[in-house]
């Protein structure tokens, strides 16, 4: 795992609802971190719960990396979705972010497909 794979899986993780554990609290973010991490480790199947919650801490830096390339980038942006939401001190640590709004209608903005992303990088 590198930040770039990572990269990879939080865009996959953004267009496809399916990556996605159902009921995983979010604190008012669009995407809370350690739940991303999770839902990757969970994608390699075979994976128990206690190994996952081993596994986060090995892998962050990663996912902090690529997260941050994203919020550069202006496809995610740090804070929560609306005003109140926020509702751990883990999510002020840095774990969230949410989609930028599109400017058109409000909705996130679809992120380009991760191949693009990469040739981009230059």
């Amino acid at each position: 795992m590198n930040a770039e794979e990572a990269e990879q899986f939080v865009i996959a993780w953004l267009r496809s609802p399916d990556l996605r554990a159902p009921m995983q609290p979010s604190y008012g973010y669009g995407l809370y971190l350690p739940n991303v991490i999770r839902d990757y480790l969970s994608s390699r199947g075979g994976v128990t719960q206690d190994a996952i919650n081993r596994e986060i801490r090995n892998l962050s830096p990663h996912f902090y990396a690529a997260r941050w390339e994203l919020c550069r980038r202006g496809i995610l942006r740090p804070g929560i979705r609306e005003y109140g939401q926020q509702a751990t001190e883990d999510g002020a640590s840095g774990n969230g972010t949410r989609s930028r709004p599109s400017e058109s209608s409000g909705s996130p903005s679809q992120p380009a497909d991760p191949a693009s992303l990469a040739a981009s990088r230059g």
